[in-house]
């Protein structure tokens, strides 16, 4: 498999974290990405412990995370997270029960935030969007899929931002584009034709192998 890396590895800084998936057959395929990781610090959470954690969970803003809790991470993996890292600010959110964090929150640059209306509001909002500006979208063109979809229609919302000012986004997302357009971002329009098929979007089939916390 490994189509999405993203749900495999944490990056902190310069440490990778290897983390215990939800389903533990994933946990293979950190072997696939041996060749990326070799010589990196690794922080290895530990296994049939309990602990519970999808890296894609996790959504970075420097030296603050937000991590949910749902179905592919639990209590006892934020815990472990907490003390692994006490220098960073971990915020514990709990706004959607399905798995991953990166169809509902998209940061997209320092103070500005795209949020998935459905599922995020003014009340249980990250606080660490307090003083940011929040665009809520409320809806997406859903994609098609084979026979079963393992990515919701929201897997639209799943875009790469490459800088603070130019993001890949789903093609068929004229509305989405519009919108990024007006806060002054170049859009690259591109398609992941299996993207509901395979479970995941532009964030997910990405991973970035270093990142600042400063």
């Amino acid at each position: 498999y490994n189509y999405c890396p993203r749900d495999r590895l944490l990056i902190a800084g310069d440490t990778v974290v290897d983390t215990a998936m939800m389903y533990p057959c994933r946990n293979q395929e950190i072997y696939a990405l041996e060749n990326i990781i070799s010589g990196q610090k690794m922080v290895r959470m530990p296994k049939n412990s309990g602990m519970v954690l999808d890296a894609a969970n996790i959504c970075r803003l420097g030296d603050t995370w937000l991590f949910l809790e749902s179905f592919s991470g639990n209590r006892a993996a934020y815990d472990w997270l907490c003390e692994q890292f006490p220098n960073i600010n971990i915020e514990l959110v709990n706004f959607y029960a399905g798995v991953h964090i990166d169809s509902t929150v998209v940061p997209l640059r320092e103070g500005l935030v795209l949020l998935n209306g459905h599922r995020v509001n003014e009340s249980n909002c990250p606080r660490a969007f307090d003083s940011w500006t929040k665009l809520y979208v409320d809806e997406v063109v859903a994609q098609d899929f084979y026979q079963y979809p393992y990515a919701s229609k929201w897997i639209a919302l799943n875009m790469l931002v490459l800088d603070p000012h130019t993001v890949i986004c789903d093609r068929h997302q004229t509305n989405l584009i519009r919108l990024l357009e007006q806060h002054k971002f170049t859009v690259i329009p591109l398609e992941l034709r299996h993207s509901r098929t395979l479970g995941g979007g532009f964030h997910c089939v990405t991973l970035d192998t270093w990142r600042s916390n400063e």
